[in-house]
C-alpha cells in the first residue's frame, strides 16, 4: 500500500505542498488541522498492510524486469522481496535477482509464478532486505514429483524437488527459449524413490558436473546452481553424485 506517503520528501524542508498534502512557510493557522489529519491517514493507509513500501513508479521492461529513474540499487537490492499489480489485472511476488544502474534503475525479478506484461502499474518491495539482521528464515519448501521425467520451473528456484519413481528419471535443466530463468536461480534434486535421477540439459546448455549428473542412490541429493544465464545456459551441478 502505502500509495500516497511515499509522496512526502525525507528532506523536511521540502515538504512544503498546498495544504492539506504540507506544511507551507506561513500556512493559514486555518489548514493546519487538515494537514496534520492528512499526514495521520496516510500514516493509517500504510499501518493496514507495512509489509510493502512503495517508493518509485515503475516502467515495464520485460517479463522479468521493470526500470524506475535515478539510481535506486540501494532500494532494489538482490534478494529483497517484490509485489507487482497490473490492469489485466494481475498480482504477482518474486524475489530481486540483479539490480543495476544506467541512467536508469533495472530490476530483474525471478517470479515465484507468472510473469510481468505492459500493463504493470505498481511495483513494491518488502520493507526486510535480505541484509537485514531482523530477517525471518524461511521454511524449506518443496515440489514433490512422482513421474519419470520432469522439467524445472521458475518456481522450483531455493526448493528441494523430490522425485519418487520405481524406473529411471529424467531432470531437465531448460534453457532460456523454454523456461526464463535469472542468474542465482538454485534448488536441490532428490531422489526419493529407487528410480536413478540423471540431470538433461536443452540446447546448447552447458552442465558442469564434476562428479557427474546422476543421483548416486537412493535419498541422494544434487544442488544445481544457474551460474551464467543466457545463450546459452551454465548450469553446475554437485552433492552425492555418479557418473
Amino acid at each position: 500500500m502505502a500509495t500516497k506517503l511515499k509522496s512526502f520528501s525525507t528532506t523536511a524542508a521540502s515538504n512544503n505542498s498546498t495544504p492539506p498534502d504540507g506544511f507551507p512557510e506561513g500556512m493559514d493557522p486555518a489548514t493546519v488541522n487538515n494537514s496534520a489529519r492528512e499526514l495521520m491517514a496516510r500514516l493509517a493507509e500504510w499501518y493496514q498492510d507495512p509489509q510493502w513500501i512503495n517508493l518509485h513508479t515503475p516502467t515495464y521492461v520485460g517479463t522479468t524486469q521493470f526500470s524506475v529513474t535515478g539510481d535506486q540499487t540501494a532500494y532494489y537490492t538482490v534478494g529483497r522481496r517484490v509485489k507487482a499489480v497490473g490492469t489485466t489485472p494481475f498480482t504477482i511476488y518474486g524475489t530481486i535477482s540483479t539490480s543495476a544502474y544506467s541512467s536508469v534503475t533495472t530490476v530483474t525479478v525471478l517470479w515465484d509464478s507468472g510473469s510481468l506484461n505492459n500493463t504493470l502499474t505498481t511495483v513494491e518491495v518488502g520493507i526486510l532486505t535480505s541484509s537485514s539482521s531482523s530477517d525471518v528464515v524461511p521454511l524449506i519448501n518443496y515440489n514433490a514429483q512422482t513421474g519419470t521425467t520432469y522439467t524445472l520451473a521458475a518456481s522450483d528456484n531455493g526448493k528441494v524437488v523430490t522425485v519418487e519413481n520405481a524406473s529411471a528419471i529424467t531432470v531437465t535443466v531448460p534453457q532460456q527459449s523454454s523456461v526464463t530463468l535469472s542468474q542465482g536461480f538454485h534448488c536441490v534434486v532428490r531422489q526419493k524413490g529407487a528410480g536413478q535421477i540423471t540431470l538433461a540439459t536443452q540446447g546448447s546448455d552447458v552442465l558442469r558436473a564434476p562428479n557427474g549428473s546422476k543421483t548416486r542412490t537412493q535419498y541422494s541429493d544434487i544442488f544445481i546452481d544457474l551460474q551464467d544465464a543466457g545463450s546459452p545456459n551454465t548450469w553446475h551441478a554437485i552433492g552425492d553424485t555418479t557418473t
